[in-house]
């Protein structure tokens, strides 16, 4: 009996993990798209530079196929409810890429801040659903950043 809950158990802190690392992965690739520096390069003048924009397309492609993976994981070993809300934010992810890097015009100030709005209430509604998933309270609110910290390695309105 004593075998029986020991694996029990093990395949329990198995799962706990795997999910966690599945967790972090996949919310991790949601804030390392590069929306944000991609629309302000597009802003920055008439004539974006076409290499730099390039590589932030080539960095948000490899961001793509890793959030591809990590949400291939979460239809493997997730409850249906966090699934659901990984690719609800997948999906926003997507939309504020496009809108950002593709789309002509590139948008405005109040559609931005609706794309970002949307983007923050999926990553929301997919923190709170993992973490149900593995009993633990909601999470605090997530509050956009605007602050002066700009760094080539790390966008922090992306």
């Amino acid at each position: 009996m004593a075998l029986v809950l020991t694996g029990r158990r093990e395949h329990r802190k198995w799962l706990r993990d795997s999910l966690m690392d599945a967790y972090v992965d996949f919310l991790g690739a949601s804030f390392n798209r590069g929306s944000g520096r991609a629309r302000r390069l597009r802003l920055s003048n008439q004539a974006p530079d076409a290499r730099a924009l390039r590589s932030l397309q080539e960095r948000a492609s490899g961001v793509h196929a890793d959030s591809n993976e990590s949400l291939t994981r979460l239809r493997l070993i997730a409850p249906a409810s966090v699934v659901k809300a990984a690719e609800q934010l997948h999906t926003a992810d997507d939309d504020r890429w496009y809108a950002a890097a593709e789309a002509t015009p590139v948008p405005n100030e109040d559609e931005w801040r609706r794309l970002q709005a949307r983007q923050n209430e999926a990553r929301e509604r997919f923190i709170n659903e993992a973490r149900h998933s593995i009993r633990l309270d909601r999470a605090a609110a997530i509050t956009p950043y605007h602050g002066p910290y700009e760094s080539p390695l790390f966008d922090s309105r992306s």
